[in-house]
């Protein structure tokens, strides 16, 4: 045998076959590189590391390509600013533009996109500022979200909107641009208002709001008079799309309310809070009614969700679900969401908020929900924590932009 063919058998040899290598899971791989968090071990020692005062921070933090970004709204402007992630430096953005209103900041790995809510423009951004493209939605209202998936860019509209207390929205228009160019690919017209959506496993989930006929609605209520006492049954839908706009199944659910989503399931907050499978919309399991629920997100095959018992007041904790059976895992007591919960690295982070108004930063172990710190942050602030290369970032006590590691 030559040389050059031992060496290759050699080679061969040493490499592990397809079928002995170790599996990729999607769901623990991060949708964009470095954006995993401090480990476990780092997470129990955690401490500031700087803070900066803002002026009308808006949604949550968002980190990407060794920035962290967000959204700041005042005196008849709104836009993004961008800062150094391990000095919390200012660094150059595209100028606030006019408006009150905007979405917190999305990635897709290559731009950074918002939307200003009073024009219903789409705004793409390159990381450094420099503007990529704009696109307007029509409408009377526009979403204070977007979202990227797949090369798309979403967003949504509504249409037909009531005047009084308690409406809502008719119709519902989602939009789908192109991320590299804004061009509008796609547009799929939803029953009701006030819509909120997530992604994974190559599809869109909306939940919407129909039409309830909320107190007074658009009926006339003499002076004097009282309304008629009004039975609210009218659910909400859940439609659940592929990234080409095609219907994959639709289902009304009894007071849906937030919605999450992974490669399997999509669990909506309703009545009750329950998972359908993600392909065909049959329901996988529901979670018991001796408990209220808040903050779901799903991540690592799991849904995470505070949990509030329905009979003993101030027990508040939180839950991590099997997302194909809905067990539950683990609970962690002491814990309240305030803002959402962040799964990445082994570690589940929330802003937690028991003991109203002060705030703290949570941390707990994934695997069996063990608190590994909890850090004060200080009075009626918090938002969702953003997790960056071994440092997490969020909002404190509603003026305050800060990171730890």
């Amino acid at each position: 045998m030559k040389k050059t063919a031992l060496a290759a058998a050699l080679l061969a040899a040493l490499v592990p076959s397809p079928a002995l290598a170790a599996p990729v899971d999607p769901v623990l791989v991060p949708p964009v590189a470095d954006t995993d968090g401090p480990t476990p071990s780092m997470a129990a020692v955690l401490k500031q590391a700087w803070s900066v005062p803002a002026k009308g921070l808006t949604g949550d933090p968002l980190y990407f390509a060794g920035a962290v970004y967000y959204a700041e709204s005042g005196g008849g402007r709104a836009g993004l600013v961008r800062r150094d992630t391990g000095t919390g430096k200012r660094q150059s953005f595209a100028p606030a533009v006019r408006g009150y209103g905007i979405a917190s900041p999305v990635s897709d790995g290559d731009s950074v996109f918002t939307i200003t809510t009073d024009d219903g423009v789409v705004r793409a951004y390159r990381p450094d500022g420099k503007p990529r493209w704009t696109a307007k939605l029509p409408g009377d209202v526009r979403t204070d979200w977007v979202l990227a998936t797949g090369g798309l860019v979403l967003a949504a509209a509504e249409f037909r909107c009531g005047h009084h207390e308690g409406d809502v929205c008719e119709r519902t228009e989602l939009h789908a641009f192109r991320a590299d160019t804004g061009r509008r690919t796609w547009i799929r017209k939803l029953a009701g208002g006030s819509p909120v959506a997530t992604v994974a496993g190559g599809r869109i989930a909306v939940r919407t709001w129909q039409d309830r006929d909320e107190l007074y609605g658009d009926d006339i209520i003499e002076p004097g008079k009282e309304p008629e006492p009004i039975v609210d049954d009218s659910p909400a839908l859940v439609t659940v799309l592929t990234r080409k706009n095609v219907k994959v199944w639709q289902r009304a659910v009894p007071g849906g309310g937030e919605i999450a989503a992974d490669a399997d399931a999509v669990a909506v907050n309703g009545d009750r809070l329950c998972a359908y499978r993600a392909t065909n919309g049959k329901t996988l399991w529901c979670a018991p009614t001796s408990h209220r629920y808040q903050d779901l997100a799903a991540a690592d095959g799991r849904f995470y969700v505070g949990l509030n018992d329905a009979k003993i007041p101030d027990d508040h904790r939180v839950a991590a679900l099997d997302g194909k059976t809905g067990r539950r895992l683990w609970t962690a007591q002491g814990a309240r969401p305030y803002g959402g919960i962040t799964s990445g690295n082994g570690v589940v982070w929330l802003v937690s908020n028991t003991d109203m108004p002060a705030g703290q930063l949570l941390a707990l172990r994934a695997t069996d929900g063990r608190e590994l710190r909890r850090l004060p942050l200080g009075e009626y602030g918090g938002s969702k924590v953003a997790l960056g290369v071994n440092r997490a970032f969020l909002f404190r006590d509603g003026q305050t932009v800060a990171a730890f590691r």
